[in-house]
């Protein structure tokens, strides 16, 4: 949310200037990442952005083609662009959620609408939703960057501070800034970039000396109007009736009192103006102390000590500020560690949680289920669960102090309880050392490289390398202090590895649990060019939570399952084989999404869409840790190299469940239900020769049908052939849990697999 009301009222004192994009050729464009992301997602014209994403999950379809688009705008124009990312978020004082039930009676009304045929208002409700924020999407946007050769950086904390010192350093790293109106916040910018029209390469831009000549403030009463009018830091100050509100008037007020201090304490006796004084002077501190990375000194300091305030006021020394600064931003970490985060090493998450001492699970875009409640629980407050595991990693390669920081969780559907996360408990601290053995040099990995002939450090390279225990004895190596870890693919390897044995794919002697036997047969056995490494993962995890079965999840039976005439044992099957198609990312053509929506699948979403953020954010700690005990070199340029090279890097969307539900259903009615299937499909026999024909007919009427209701799908058929060869994988690896000596799965989850492989078969597609 820019300065509330500031743009309106740019715009009718005519303070705002346009001027062709041409205007800036030759220079350096800083540009706020988050705000210049939150543009592109706020946009809700349905031929253009994927107002669909709040019912299909994942990151919107149409997202990096626009992205490609303005920054092709950008080059034709002879613009440089430097993007500045926000990192770890600010001690937040207020309760959670407090968007969220607005948020989910959106999306309500959305399916409401939609399952009653009305999809433009079902488009406007999930499109309002805000169902993606940039955090959701920044690593998407940072593998694009890197592709084009784009710099950027994430701040140690506000985008908007970072970007400051960039266009005010004396190397002029950037020489203009684009970002929301906030940016006049800050001492010495003056000119802001407010938009960039990338289709017809203009810009528009105002001046914070005009505004400030115009209503005759001085740059401390202008920064405080600006607070009291509210920004994305701070609520408006409550004493002025919303109604009423302008900014002319918040002017008015601030130089009728002569500064915002003077405002806030002559109302601090209205009660709802007391909570507020503590808001406004947190607020004033984060802008006037805020923290920033300072280039080749590589130390995180606050703004005036870099850039000393102009004259006649007092020049800033350590002394001046603010020692409570701490309860502000946070505790202040390791420069180390502020760097790793710049350069895209580890996202703000983990930071976050040792931060602010709360890990915040908010309303998943189904809404949230009982099941779903429970499987979150177990992701974050166990021992050994991956979230607390991750915090651990951090917090114990930090200050003692850290260590013995309480974190706790604070879930969407018990928002006024706190449930503790045991991070530096016996059990945690064990579990962590114990991976201390994995430093397995270039050597092997480049002889195991060799071996599996492959090309890639991944999962299955590092299964395959502990396959044996011949293998797996080799590759417990202790800390060699006179020979750490040096390159790139040695740091992902050796983070993979212990990955592996911290999730109990890998034993602490480095081999093959149930879960690794299955998962390894299911990798060598699947095609290279099929991508299905993290897809089966993914499924091992939650087959192993008994959260992939073909059960009801929620209290009630979501639209979008199968819709065939059928069997209540046919309709169980194919539920199961949607939600494990869902699993594996559709190959899309650029575009916002077009096809059919599954609620159903969408709750099943929900449990891998956290489920890899967990897994993401438990990789990004062990990398971090590795680092920061100095098993490998720290000093080191290749950090989002690094990142770039470690899975789970994306939401995976319903889009190949949804596609196979629409195959089943429509081969089923054409074919007149599936009992004709079973007689006549693939691999059958005994079928009439009336029926085989009606079956052939009714596949290929089928097949026109999707590509008619599917065009953002590059290949119908091809996709269709790759989910069902992801099932096959599948198949592969529960019958290995099965066999395993004990037992690794229910006997009951076995049989609805097998139940499900044998209603699939007649569905397979024969190609010619």
């Amino acid at each position: 949310m820019p300065v509330r009301t500031l743009d309106g009222w740019l715009v009718e004192r005519g303070l705002v200037k346009d001027v062709p994009l041409a205007a800036l050729a030759g220079t350096r464009i800083g540009i706020d990442a988050n705000n210049y992301i939150r543009r592109i997602l706020a946009n809700r014209d349905p031929t253009t952005s994927d107002t669909f994403v709040a019912a299909v999950g994942g990151a919107p379809l149409a997202l990096t083609g626009q992205v490609e688009k303005d920054l092709q705008a950008l080059e034709k124009a002879g613009v440089k662009p430097v993007f500045v990312f926000s990192g770890i978020s600010l001690v937040d004082k207020e309760r959670p959620f407090v968007a969220d039930d607005q948020k989910t009676w959106r999306r309500n009304q959305g399916w409401d609408n939609y399952e009653n045929g009305r999809v433009p208002q079902a488009q406007a409700e999930f499109g309002a939703s805000s169902p993606v924020v940039p955090a959701d999407v920044v690593r998407v946007v940072h593998r694009l960057f890197k592709m084009r050769h784009v710099e950027f950086v994430v701040a140690p904390y506000l985008a908007w501070a970072q970007l400051a010192y960039l266009e005010r350093h004396d190397k002029q790293y950037v020489h203009s800034v684009y970002g929301p109106t906030e940016m006049f916040m800050f001492e010495g910018i003056d000119r802001v970039i407010l938009n960039i029209d990338f289709d017809s390469s203009t810009l528009t831009y105002a001046s914070k000396t005009a505004i400030m000549t115009d209503v005759n403030v001085t740059n401390e009463q202008f920064l405080d109007v600006c607070i009291l009018s509210g920004y994305d830091g701070c609520s408006p100050f409550p004493a002025i009736d919303p109604r009423e509100f302008s900014f002319r008037g918040a002017v008015d007020l601030v130089k009728s009192r002569g500064s915002g201090v003077s405002v806030v304490m002559s109302y601090k006796d209205f009660p709802p103006v007391f909570p507020y004084v503590d808001q406004f002077a947190r607020a004033r501190c984060s802008i006037k102390f805020s923290l920033v990375l300072v280039a080749q000194e590589g130390r995180v300091l606050p703004l005036p000590i870099i850039f000393p305030p102009p004259a006649p006021q007092p020049t800033i020394t350590a002394a001046d500020v603010p020692a409570d600064l701490g309860e502000i931003f946070s505790p202040h970490f390791p420069d180390e560690v502020y760097y790793q985060l710049f350069r895209g090493l580890v996202g703000p998450s983990t930071i976050n949680a040792l931060a602010s001492g709360r890990v915040t699970e908010a309303t998943p875009l189904c809404g949230g289920t009982p099941e779903y409640e429970r499987y979150v629980k177990a992701l974050t407050e166990p021992s050994q669960s991956p979230r607390c595991i991750a915090i651990a990693l951090v917090s114990s390669v930090l200050h003692p102090i850290w260590a013995k920081k309480p974190v706790s969780a604070v879930y969407y559907f018990d928002p006024n309880n706190q449930y503790p996360i045991p991070h530096s408990s016996p059990v945690t601290t064990a579990t962590i050392e114990s991976v201390s053995k994995w430093n397995v040099d270039a050597r092997y990995v480049e002889n195991e490289l060799r071996r599996q002939v492959s090309s890639t450090i991944d999962l299955s390279l590092c299964l395959g390398g502990t396959s044996s225990s011949a293998l797996a004895q080799r590759t417990i190596i202790p800390k060699n202090s006179e020979k750490l870890l040096e390159k790139k693919d040695e740091i992902v390897a050796n983070t993979l590895w212990r990955f592996l044995e911290l999730r109990a794919f890998l034993t602490s002697a480095h081999q093959h649990t149930a879960y690794a036997q299955a998962l390894y047969l299911a990798m060598r056995s699947s095609k290279v060019n099929d991508k299905f490494q993290e897809s089966l993962y993914l499924a091992i995890e939650l087959l192993r939570a008994n959260a992939l079965h073909n059960g009801r999840i929620g209290t009630r039976a979501y639209s979008g399952g199968p819709n065939f005439n059928g069997t209540d044992e046919d309709k169980r099957s194919m539920l199961l084989v949607m939600r494990v198609l869902s699993i594996v990312p559709l190959s899309f053509n650029p575009g916002p999404w077009t096809g059919p929506l599954s609620r159903e699948l969408l709750v099943f979403n929900s449990f891998l869409r956290v489920t890899t953020r967990s897994m993401r954010g438990l990789l990004e700690a062990v990398a971090m840790n590795l680092l920061l005990r100095s098993d490998a070199r720290r000093s080191r340029e290749d950090y989002l190299d690094i990142a770039l090279s470690l899975p789970f890097q994306n939401d995976t969307n319903t889009g190949m469940g949804i596609l196979f539900k629409a195959y089943g259903d429509a081969f089923a009615g054409y074919a007149g239900g599936v009992d004709v299937i079973c007689r006549a499909g693939a691999g059958t026999t005994g079928a009439t020769e009336e029926e085989k024909a009606t079956v052939a007919e009714a596949r290929d009427s089928t097949f026109k049908l999707l590509d008619e209701f599917f065009p953002n799908v590059k290949n119908v058929t091809g996709e269709l052939q790759r989910g069902l060869r992801f099932w096959q994988m599948i198949m592969l690896a529960v019958r290995s849990l099965r066999s395993y000596p004990g037992g690794a799965i229910s006997p009951e989850l076995a049989a609805q697999f097998e139940a499900a492989d044998a209603w699939l078969k007649p569905f397979a597609i024969v190609t010619p």
